[in-house]
């Protein structure tokens, strides 16, 4: 059995503002407003705002990390280009792809490490010790200059 609310209640009049159809809330018929008295009944459809996500391997496999709310086309296609995605499963499915090329490049490092001297293979081997993660290119170790003869 759920609150029986009158038509001048409060809360029902805030509700009656922001629903689109009419409908029945806990046995209170709850009457839409239309768009042309500042409701939102009958209004046009638009896609926007839109909401953009981002995704983050986590324990478990790639998860959900930040999402982002667009105002309009041009926000979203900004926003896509920095790495942002439409949809939940697109935002998981980049980082899977990520995660690809990285290994992807990893291995081809690993591969060329047959052609290096046995002390960059060392140091290569030591880098790839020091990580769990796919390293795909090793940091350069700066080289100390020689002192000039005169």
């Amino acid at each position: 059995m759920g609150i029986h609310r009158s038509q001048d209640d409060s809360w029902t009049k805030e509700m009656q503002r922001w629903e689109q159809r009419d409908v029945i809330i806990s046995g209170t018929p709850v009457m839409a407003i239309d768009v042309a008295e500042g409701g939102r009944k009958n209004a046009p459809f638009s896609a926007y705002d839109k909401m953009l996500y981002r995704a983050e391997m986590a324990d478990g496999g790639p998860q959900i990390s930040a999402t982002k709310i667009v105002k309009n086309e041009a926000e979203e296609l900004i926003a896509v280009g920095q790495g942002w995605s439409v949809t939940q499963q697109d935002a998981i499915d980049a980082v899977h792809a990520r995660h690809r090329e990285m290994a992807r490049a990893a291995a081809e490092r690993a591969a060329t490490e047959r052609w290096m001297s046995p002390k960059a293979q060392a140091e290569a081997a030591a880098v790839d010790e020091s990580t769990m993660q796919h390293v795909p290119v090793i940091p350069e170790t700066p080289l100390k200059p020689r002192p000039r003869k005169e």
